[in-house]
């Protein structure tokens, strides 16, 4: 048996001082702890805090790593814990039709044959290829295109049950039926790079959408009707729904802390997530990388990732969960209770697994990090196997 001591981040409050008792994968007790079995191993750093594993569900890349090819998906499996996650969803966009089946396929594969020390493979994101060009944002065109429902009847056949999320566009013609397929197979509906009416965000929502990609970011801006007039944006529509989820980028720099305070208020705290949109180069140093489609794109501390041929243009994040854990603490004013909603148990219930993991409680899997005062990551434990200790 193991036995974590510390400051323990339950969903409801902090216990100070307590413990979390693990047997094989599962949390058997949580609490003031003062006996446990003989031969328990113990890890205690005073003043640490003890928070379930981050849970990453929008994410391109990490170190030297993007998310095309099996090799690069273990390796960035094999990082995450270091920054306190234990699952995450490998994201792509700007692809061929033939690499996305490709990318479906080596999601699969690593996750039937799990890294031995690494974060978990929860599933993938295909964020595209049915997005509006209008918004694109940093995603190249040439790769977006309509829903085809042959071509999207294919890719969630080759994705099946381990296709999580699609994002896609729901003004464009065809996208009922294709959120339609996406619901029959348990795959999230995500709205995103949308220039989406009233109308057509209630009609996706019938048909079965669900969720928000990045919310606040590659969102038209508001344009007014007439002086004095005001009418909702597509941020304002999305807050204003019931019904729906959305993620948030919390690392300061693409939403401001106010507007993630204002989607938890219109949306409930237990309907907003955090996520690192992060990109090849995060966790390196200030450098030139390539995107999955082989475009430049540049990174710099306390920055983001801009394109190299217009800086103007943001292609993701350098975020990783346990800063972005920190910012929802630090910036936004949330609880470490509170944080930790957004940043594990979240996640975990929009692609079903909170039953699973995703909060420290009885009963469930035993994926936990172990913070410092400064939101490093001292320790983290994959299904109660430690899989990363800070040296």
């Amino acid at each position: 048996m193991l036995f974590i001591k510390g400051n323990i981040v339950t969903p409801t409050r902090v216990i100070n001082k307590g413990g979390v008792l693990i047997e094989k994968d599962k949390i058997v007790k949580v609490g003031r702890i003062k006996k446990y079995p003989p031969l328990t191993k113990i890890f205690d750093i005073p003043g640490s805090t003890v928070v379930p594993g981050f849970i990453d569900i929008h994410m391109h890349g990490l170190g030297k790593y993007t998310t095309k090819g099996k090799k690069n998906i273990i390796g960035i499996s094999n990082l995450e814990p270091s920054y306190g996650t234990t699952g995450f969803l490998p994201t792509l966009a700007c692809a061929t039709h033939k690499e996305y089946l490709q990318f479906l396929q080596d999601v699969k594969d690593v996750i039937k044959d799990q890294p031995e020390k690494g974060a978990k493979i929860l599933g993938a994101h295909l964020e595209g290829p049915y997005i509006n060009p209008i918004m694109k944002g940093g995603m190249d065109e040439k790769y977006l295109r309509l829903p085809d429902k042959k071509e999207y009847q294919e890719l969630i056949r080759a994705g099946g049950r381990d296709l999580k999320i699609m994002t896609l566009s729901p003004e464009l013609p065809g996208s009922i039926g294709l959120i339609k397929s996406l619901r029959k197979n348990n795959t999230v509906a995500s709205l995103g790079h949308s220039m989406a009416k009233e109308d057509d965000v209630r009609k996706a929502i019938r048909a079965g959408l669900t969720h928000i990609c990045h919310l606040f970011n590659a969102f038209p801006p508001q344009k007014p009707r007439e002086l004095g007039v005001r009418e909702p944006s597509l941020a304002d529509i999305c807050l204003a729904m019931d019904g729906l989820t959305a993620e948030v980028n919390p690392d300061g720099i693409h939403v401001h802390p106010l507007m993630i305070r204002l989607a938890i208020k219109a949306m409930g705290l237990e309907n907003i997530v955090a996520i690192t949109d992060s990109m090849m180069g995060t966790g390196l140093p200030e450098g030139t990388y390539r995107m999955s489609d082989g475009r430049k794109f540049r990174t710099k501390k306390g920055d983001v990732a801009r394109l190299v041929e217009n800086e103007r243009i943001i292609v993701g994040s350098i975020l990783t969960m346990n800063f972005a854990f920190k910012n929802l603490v630090k910036k936004c004013g949330l609880s470490f209770s509170q944080a930790s909603l957004l940043t594990s148990l979240n996640p975990a219930r929009i692609i079903g697994l909170d039953r699973l993991t995703g909060s420290i409680e009885v009963g469930k899997k035993a994926d936990i990090a172990v913070l410092d005062s400064n939101f490093e990551c001292l320790m983290t434990f994959v299904e109660g196997k430690l899989v990363y200790q800070k040296t």
